[in-house]
């Protein structure tokens, strides 16, 4: 087969059938097993080859006669392809620099292993002195630059291949590349800073980076210089230059660049109205970028560190928070004019507690006199941000009052708004002077918010006030301030002026406040006492008239302390006895006490003081070897002078150990101090 079993579309192929001996032979020529049926002779020639003549050809001869045949050839398979087309590449690229090395290539698209010889071309014309597959030009000039083509040509048939299209050589003087900066303005500190070395043209370059603070050059294989996290010694000029071929090719060194850094503003969370909050408020949470200026910022939040894709916003409100919602909040901010970021913000704790609960103190006590001062303050346990408070008061039943529970759900009273009490956020409220229709129960609750979130109310707080002539006295009989479970006490209202709309209260010591059982008119008739009943009793009227407040203690033991209830005279004389529940014991000795030290030990189960002095006043209690002790109960002592109105004070303190032990020693400070400040007073007068 000639020119070879490889061919090239268009082109011209031989096939030869070659029998050793004999002539006279007739020839069959067979493609792909199919005879030919116009190919008889010796030669088979295809004048213009393409895709269909490809195959597998055999041969095979017989005689004249038609009797005698040959063996069948073997096969030669005929390959036939597109035309060969030569291909021009020049190195580094096609767009050079005066004084570049520049190195072009031809190329024989599915050439195979053929060897070639070529021809170059520059505009057109052939340039016989050029016959290598490549050449190089170690130094271009302009007069390089052209078109330039190439074709091949195969030594063992001279045929050529197509010739290849024009690659245009251009040749420029020595560029100086451009250094910009993705930020226009400043950079902030901790962010990504990202410098470009442009250049017209971009292949096969390596980039040279240089600063003034720098002795060496940085090398990138792209014109890209990251600074990941700039500080502020990144700032500076910087310079860039780039480089190819071997040996390297420089561009000009590019202008400088000036990198400014900045330290970078820092995001603030704030959460309103606390970060204490509890379940079901409303919630804002807010951030704010330092010194941001007026710049416009996009936002991002984290909670717990982990990003919330869907808040961007710069504050979001929860509208009624749960658990879920507590955690650690950070956020930063984006600025939209180049994407710098701030700061990422320290971390806020959100914190949500179940219920708000208001705490309510008194001071300086809640036993007072008459024109005294006195201030109830309301907190909210674990919070003291953005709350207003409200006063409230026990009062004596009527439709559309608030209710205050216990645990279990019973209404222990009902309350109202104080008139003259006001929602202010300074948490205190003052009575001055205190007045005898001021005695009462008192709770608070406490709010914030929009819409408003109100804590529960707080645990109450009574005021007890005492004074020189109060419009009512309450008396009681048996006349004691101890008295045993199961036995009987009748309290009644006397002195007033008009005896009508006036009621016996009490507040005992399992917080409710509540008209006394058996009430006719003023009295109050007990047949039955229990302990639960231990507690403060007064008269009130419907006008706000009262008494002055006496302790009642009932006692569930054997023995008791027979004192009395209001305040003895200095100067009188005073009996204490030692009584018991049931039949007297054959042996009365009675041992009795005073602030917890023994002072007598009495036969009879009683104890005289013949002449009664302030230094009297005190906690008594007797104790019998057999039947046990009494509670505790503050002997009261008036000084003779009309002027000891303050100390009367003292004969409210009567059995309140029994009622709350921390309250009593409260009362016994504040009764001192306060007879501290009286006997100056008293001296001068005298």
């Amino acid at each position: 087969m000639e020119p070879a079993d490889h061919v090239f579309i268009r082109e011209r192929v031989t096939l030869t059938c070659e029998i050793e001996s004999g002539d006279d032979w007739n020839y069959e020529w067979y493609k792909n097993n199919n005879l030919l049926r116009d190919a008889k002779r010796k030669e088979y020639e295809i004048s213009n080859v393409d895709q269909s003549h490809a195959g597998v050809y055999t041969c095979k001869g017989t005689q004249s006669t038609g009797r005698i045949y040959t063996h069948t050839s073997e096969a030669v398979t005929l390959t036939v392809s597109d035309s060969t087309k030569a291909v021009v590449s020049i190195k580094p690229d096609k767009q050079v620099f005066k004084g570049e090395a520049v190195t072009l290539r031809c190329d024989i698209q599915a050439g195979g292993d053929t060897e070639w010889t070529y021809s170059w071309y520059k505009d057109d014309r052939l340039s016989p002195n050029r016959r290598t597959q490549e050449f190089t030009i170690s130094s271009v000039t302009e007069s390089n630059a052209g078109k330039y083509t190439c074709r091949g040509e195969r030594k063992h048939d001279s045929q050529s291949s197509e010739i290849s299209d024009a690659v245009t050589l251009t040749v420029s003087v020595k560029v100086r590349p451009t250094i910009t900066s993705n930020h226009e303005g400043a950079a902030l500190t901790g962010n990504t800073v990202t410098l470009y070395c442009n250049l017209p043209q971009s292949a096969g370059w390596t980039f040279y980076w240089s600063k003034h603070t720098q002795n060496s050059e940085k090398e990138t294989i792209t014109n890209v210089y990251t600074i990941s996290s700039v500080s502020l010694p990144d700032g500076g000029q910087y310079w860039c230059r780039a480089g190819r071929g071997n040996p390297v090719y420089y561009t000009h060194y590019s202008d400088a660049l000036w990198v400014n850094v900045t330290d970078s503003t820092k995001a603030v969370v704030s959460i309103k109205p606390d970060k204490q909050v509890f379940k079901g408020e409303a919630v804002t949470l807010r951030c704010d970028i330092q010194a941001g200026g007026d710049t416009e910022w996009t936002y991002s939040w984290y909670k717990d560190d982990r990003l919330s894709p869907n808040r961007r916003t710069q504050e979001f409100t929860v509208s009624s928070v749960t658990e879920s919602n507590g955690g650690k909040y950070t956020c930063r901010g984006e600025r939209k004019n180049d994407f710098q970021s701030s700061e990422i913000s320290d971390a806020v704790t959100l914190t949500v507690s179940d219920v708000a609960q208001a705490v309510l103190s008194v001071s300086p006590q809640s036993w007072l006199t008459e024109g005294d001062s006195v201030t109830l303050s309301c907190e909210v346990t674990g919070s003291s941000t953005g709350w207003t408070f409200s006063w409230y008061r026990a009062v004596l039943y009527r439709q559309g009052l608030q209710q205050i529970r216990d645990v279990h759900g019973n209404v222990l009273y009902h309350v109202e708004l104080l008139s003259d009490s006001r929602r202010e956020a300074g948490g205190s409220y003052t009575l001055s002077p205190a007045a005898l229709n001021h005695t009462g129960v008192y709770v608070c609750r406490a709010e914030r918010g929009e819409p408003a979130y109100q804590t529960q109310y707080s645990t109450p707080q009574t005021l007890w006030i005492t004074g020189s002539s109060p419009p009512a006295s309450l008396i009681i009989s048996p006349s004691r301030t101890q008295h045993f479970s199961a036995g009987s006490l009748s309290l009644s209202c006397e002195g007033q002026s008009d005896s009508t709309g006036w009621r016996v209260r009490r507040y005992t010591h399992s917080g409710e406040v509540s008209d006394c059982s058996s009430v006719t008119g003023s009295t109050c008739n007990i047949s039955s006492l229990y302990t639960s009943l231990t507690g403060v009793y007064w008269c009130q009227s419907e006008s706000g008239g009262g008494s002055d407040p006496l302790n009642i203690t009932v006692h569930n033991g054997d023995v008791i302390l027979d004192s009395p209830v209001h305040p003895v005279t200095e100067g009188d004389s005073l009996t204490l006895r030692c009584l018991f529940r049931s039949t007297k014991p054959s042996d009365l000795t009675a041992d009795f006490y005073k602030d917890g030290s023994l002072l007598q030990t009495q036969t009879t189960g009683e104890m005289i003081i013949r002449t009664v002095s302030k230094s009297d006043e005190g906690l008594y209690h007797c104790k019998h070897p057999e039947k046990g002790e009494s509670p505790k109960s503050w002997l009261s002592v008036r000084g003779v002078s009309s002027s000891g109105a303050p100390v009367s004070v003292l004969s409210l303190l009567s059995s309140l150990m029994a009622v709350s032990p921390y309250l009593l020693v409260s009362i016994v400070l504040g009764v001192k101090c306060y007879r501290a400040q009286a006997e100056p007073d008293e001296e001068n007068r005298t």
